[in-house]
């Protein structure tokens, strides 16, 4: 069956979850800060400071010579080392991010910001246990560092799939540093998860003001407003959130989404042709751009999206399912590859019943009706007024194959599922010529 692409997708949420993504620089720099504060005169701060500076403008050979001078003055301070893993990490040098880390545990293997940094780099890595418990050394350490419990955070919501443990560590590093607009992003994250978009609301605004520059939380903001019902607002966010970074795509899909949603079809194409072009290897957006094709009528176009969808992913489903069926729908018999697209979307998602009546909806067209019976049957047991079309196509093909008992049976599952579906004008027409003949 084709699939219904109204509505908030999941596709955006599902490349937002959790915090931001874990940076040395964040946490050697936060380090520094705390340095400064307490001696902003001494000179080991100002080579820090400035060697952070120098790292930001990519300046590696002078950001490196000033670390150099910061550790001399403060052999016993691990941030020289810090920064070098992040000079490192930037330049994509990861035995010498290794090499310095360690260093930085070596000079002061209690230190807060040593162990965090370490942790992040473990979960890069994707050794998860010796991240946990690097994260774990570091608040033992210092129980006022808030940026380990945002670690522990991302680890259980990105990895775990725990998201309340994920909240609780939030809110803990919130209460030590309520200035953490990471946190709060993840937070309005796992209220969007929970279908909570009020609460979510106030996460996303209180990292907004704390990062008006950054594009994520305006995002969030705009998924839940989209998720209220309040498309104008959502559209304003989402546009906020261009205007922050015009190249952040998620925004613009998102905004195509609305357009959807509200029947906008060619402003919705417009949308999703401009990430489509931008980054022709974009999965989401080809997949978006062929659904909004084939909303407008427009097949030829939407084929065209869609198998573009498949050479960037054939292990996706949707594509194959959609254009099977297209083609079903605009063919008298629909050839042997579009019998092949079918299967290929049921087994990719074997429980999807929208895809094995897409599939029985071929063998349908295809003349095939022991084989659209048998798939059909399979799913006939949905309930609820999307199976209505289920049950209508089973009735045609019941009735195809001598059966009119089991057809008028059919056709009346449909419309006491959804007395408005699609096809509901042909179910009483199909009723008013099997019913009478089919009574005992």
């Amino acid at each position: 069956m084709k699939t219904r692409v109204a509505g908030p997708l999941l596709l955006t949420l599902l490349a937002l979850a959790g915090s931001p993504a874990h940076a040395l620089l964040e946490m050697s720099e936060s380090g520094a800060t705390r340095f400064e504060a307490s001696a902003q005169e001494s000179p080991f701060a100002a080579k820090l400071r400035t060697g952070h500076e120098a790292l930001r403008k990519l300046d590696y050979a002078r950001a490196d010579a000033l670390f150099d001078e910061a550790a001399r003055l403060d052999p016993r301070s691990p941030l020289p080392a810090l920064g070098h893993a992040e000079s490192a990490r930037i330049r994509n040098l990861p035995d010498d991010v290794q090499k310095w880390l360690k260093h930085a545990l070596e000079v002061a293997p209690r230190n807060a910001d040593a162990l965090t940094a370490w942790g992040r780099w473990q979960y890069a890595r994707k050794h998860f246990p010796d991240a946990e418990k690097a994260w774990k050394a570091a608040i033992a350490a210092d129980p006022k560092a808030a940026l380990p419990l945002v670690d522990l955070g991302d680890l259980n919501y990105n990895i775990r799939r725990n998201a309340d443990l994920a909240a609780d560590f939030y809110r803990r590093a919130l209460q030590l540093n309520p200035r953490l607009g990471g946190a709060h992003y993840a937070l309005g994250t796992i209220w969007l998860d929970k279908k909570n978009p009020g609460n979510a609301i106030g996460e996303f605004e209180a990292a907004i003001g704390l990062s008006p520059g950054n594009p994520l939380p305006l995002h969030g903001l705009g998924l839940a407003l989209q998720m209220q019902q309040d498309f104008k607002g959502a559209h304003a966010a989402f546009d906020r959130a261009l205007a922050a970074n015009a190249d952040y795509d998620p925004a613009r899909l998102a905004k195509g989404d609305i357009f959807l949603a509200q029947g906008d079809v060619q402003r919705a194409i417009a949308e999703y042709q401009t990430v489509a072009r931008a980054q022709p290897k974009r999965y989401d957006a080809q997949l978006k751009l062929g659904m909004a094709h084939q909303r407008a009528g427009q097949l030829r176009e939407a084929q065209t999206a869609y198998q573009a969808a498949v050479r960037i992913d054939p292990e996706r489903p949707l594509p194959y399912n959609n254009m099977a069926w297209m083609a079903a729908e605009d063919s008298a018999r629909p050839s042997d590859a579009v019998l092949d697209w079918a299967r290929k979307a049921v087994a990719l998602a074997p429980k999807v019943a929208d895809f094995q009546d897409t599939l029985g909806w071929v063998h349908y067209k295809r003349g095939e009706m022991a084989a659209a019976i048998a798939v059909l049957e399979k799913v006939s047991r949905a309930e609820g007024r999307g199976a209505a079309g289920i049950h209508h196509r089973l009735g045609l093909a019941y009735a195809a194959a001598g059966r009119p008992r089991d057809a008028v049976a059919a056709f009346r599952t449909a419309l006491r599922l959804d007395p408005n579906f699609t096809d509901a004008a042909d179910a009483r027409a199909q009723l008013a010529r099997l019913d009478s003949p089919a009574k005992p």
